[in-house]
């Protein structure tokens, strides 16, 4: 879907209430800084936060739209229990890790390996909040108000 569309369903369907995962598929800081203006001005939208471990697209939501449309979110059954990262490369991005076969002597010895991607994830919206200067009732909101106060 792109933006055309969903400001055109906003207001087809003022009812539906429009939840954009990964801060609006913006795994990279290129899709959010290209749509943020646009879906600010759109009614009944709102964005989780699941398995973006880069922190600028969740910078770019903290900074520039309405706190209260952000809402904390994990990918933890299938996207964000492995020890990964999703690495930003340009306006693209890919799973970096360790594979198996190219472990290390010192990870074999000592148990040294990436955390689970949700830390990540959780790592970079801890940087985003400090860098957006957001209070600790903002930040509340975000993991926890907003969500209820979308679903009911």
């Amino acid at each position: 879907m792109n933006l055309r569309d969903l400001d055109q369903y906003t207001r087809q369907y003022p009812k539906i209430k429009w939840i954009l995962a990964h801060c609006a598929r913006s795994f990279t800081y290129w899709p959010i800084r290209q749509a943020v203006e646009r879906l600010r001005d759109m009614p009944n939208i709102w964005y989780d936060t699941s398995a973006v471990t880069d922190v600028m697209p969740h910078y770019t939501l903290m900074k520039q739209e309405d706190h209260r449309r952000i809402m904390f979110g994990t990918d933890n059954l299938v996207a964000n229990v492995f020890h990964d990262k999703y690495v930003a490369m340009g306006r693209y991005w890919f799973v970096a890790g360790t594979p198996k076969q190219h472990v290390s002597q010192t990870e074999r010895d000592t148990g040294h390996r990436p955390v689970l991607s949700i830390y990540e994830q959780l790592l970079c919206m801890k940087h985003a909040v400090d860098l957006a200067e957001l209070s600790p009732t903002q930040i509340e909101d975000i993991f926890s108000r907003n969500a209820r106060a979308v679903l009911d």
